[in-house]
C-alpha cells in the first residue's frame, strides 16, 4: 500500500543561536509555518529527518518542539 509521505529536513524548522543552543521559540514558528503547508497540500505523513541537525539539540527536543503542533500520533525515533 503506498504512502504520501512529506520529508522535512530538521534544518527547515530548527534554529539554533550560535553557539548551538536551541531557540524553541523561532523554532516553533517555523515549524507551525511548515505544518500549515502541510496541512493545506492535504498531506498526513511526515517525516522528519534530523541526519543533518546543526545543533545540540536531542530527540527529546525535537519531540517536545514537535508534539504539542500535532494532532496525530508522533512516532518516536529508534535508537541506533
Amino acid at each position: 500500500m503506498p504512502y504520501d509521505v512529506q520529508v522535512i529536513p530538521i534544518s527547515e524548522f530548527l534554529r539554533a543561536d550560535v553557539a548551538g543552543t536551541l531557540e524553541p521559540g523561532a523554532s516553533r514558528v517555523f515549524l507551525k509555518e511548515l505544518l500549515r503547508v502541510a496541512e493545506e497540500k492535504n498531506t498526513h505523513h511526515i517525516l522528519i529527518d534530523c541526519r543533518e541537525a546543526a545543533s545540540r539539540s536531542t530527540r527529546t527536543d525535537v519531540l517536545a518542539l514537535v508534539k504539542p503542533q500535532t494532532s496525530h500520533r508522533v512516532s518516536q525515533p529508534s535508537e541506533r
